[in-house]
């Protein structure tokens, strides 16, 4: 039947996204723009196949910046970086 089939499916494209260092995380010499174009195409894709998988957006961010490589560095700029645009988002 193709409802089990899409079930699995689901189940599997989220343990994909959810390892670090898995196939959906940032690839060596990958830029930032195409690993995030990537990650909106996996998130995507498992509502299309689940439409009731759902995530709060910090933990999908949290995900996605865990699973980019970056160092710790860059990690807090991206972090400070949000954090901006969110308090200017509310300003």
């Amino acid at each position: 039947a193709v409802i089990p089939l899409k079930h699995a499916d689901a189940m599997e494209l989220h343990q994909l996204g959810s390892k670090v260092h898995g196939p959906l995380a940032r690839q060596r010499g990958e830029s930032i723009a195409s690993y995030l174009v990537r990650r909106d195409r996996w998130w995507k894709r498992l509502k299309r196949l689940d439409g009731e998988a759902n995530m709060s957006e910090n933990f999908l961010a949290d995900m996605t910046i865990q699973a980019a490589g970056l160092d710790k560095i860059e990690k807090g700029l991206v972090l400070n970086s949000i954090h901006r645009g969110l308090v200017s988002l509310r300003s």
